[in-house]
């Protein structure tokens, strides 16, 4: 794991997939993105893989990966941090949409 070729792929796959999300904000949007959002986006997707992959390895806690907590408060994270809501959701739907809560565990 401290060989840098061994997270090529996941480095890889954490861009394609970045990639592929700002492709759907563009058509969503029907507009580029700015370097903001964009930045924004890539970010959220490097959080999330780099919180996912941290959790796999290390089991920091509070909040561990088999928890329902872990998936919600992830999404959570990437809606903030990727303002997807704003960039992805349709706007009608968006602003109707009440903000989701922790739910607490529910593992």
């Amino acid at each position: 794991m401290r060989d840098p070729d061994f997270w090529a792929p996941i480095r890889k796959l954490s861009h394609e997939f970045a990639d592929s999300l700002i492709a759907r904000a563009v058509v969503r949007r029907g507009r580029r993105l700015n370097a903001e959002e964009e930045t924004n986006l890539r970010f959220a997707v490097q959080v999330t893989f780099g919180t996912i992959n941290n959790t796999i390895l290390n089991r920091p806690g509070p909040v561990f990966m088999e928890q329902a907590l872990f998936v919600g408060n992830l999404v959570r994270a990437f809606r903030l941090v990727s303002s997807y809501d704003e960039l992805i959701v349709p706007t009608s739907r968006a602003q109707g949409r009440k903000p989701r809560r922790n739910q607490g565990n529910r593992s």
